[in-house]
């Protein structure tokens, strides 16, 4: 019961804390019964994580007046990859 009760208040906080992109990633993963179905979306949680993250760092530098070539290039990017999202935000 205790376990149970504590997964509810997890689950509590990621729906309520965290932005709706991962709340759902966690939920979607939390609402599953097959434990391989589970750790694939801990991948989802991760790679939305990432992208949701590297959105607001874009946003943080395009406000700025810093430009970095190799930044540039890859925003240029029309369908990046999970390695791009990675190399923009590190």
């Amino acid at each position: 019961m205790f376990a149970k009760a504590l997964r509810t208040d997890q689950t509590h906080h990621f729906e309520t804390d965290y932005p709706f992109p991962i709340a759902y990633a966690y939920r979607l993963m939390e609402n599953s019964n097959n434990p391989q179905t589970k750790f694939f979306r801990l991948f989802d949680i991760f790679e939305i994580t990432l992208k949701y993250l590297t959105v607001i760092t874009i946003c943080d530098y395009l406000a700025s007046d810093k430009r970095v070539d190799n930044i540039d290039h890859l925003l240029g990017k029309h369908r990046p990859s999970i390695g791009h999202w990675h190399r923009i935000f590190w």
